[in-house]
């Protein structure tokens, strides 16, 4: 299977290789993508119509990267605060 290309993002390097993901892999990123509701901003209409993750490809994932990156990082960092003492938006 070719894998998609993956779009740039800044602040990030691209793998020199990059493996196709497990399966589990998939279900795991399609149950954040639901449990953050990121189907709402989803440029599928199945996904916002169903209100859930339709999508069972990783062309979808690689096409909306830097929606869902965007979109984890602040999950990620919520309630953190950075060096000057301020949270991490």
């Amino acid at each position: 299977m070719k894998l998609p290309e993956l779009p740039e993002i800044e602040g990030l390097e691209l793998a020199p290789k990059r493996e196709p993901p497990h399966h589990t892999t998939l279900a795991l990123r399609r149950a954040v993508v639901d449990h953050l509701e990121m189907w709402v901003d989803c440029s599928r209409a199945a996904c916002r119509t169903a209100g859930g993750c339709r999508s069972r490809t990783v062309a979808c994932f690689d096409e909306e990267r830097p929606i869902i990156a965007g979109v984890m990082t602040g999950f990620l960092y919520e309630g953190y605060l950075n060096e000057d003492g301020e949270l991490i938006e």
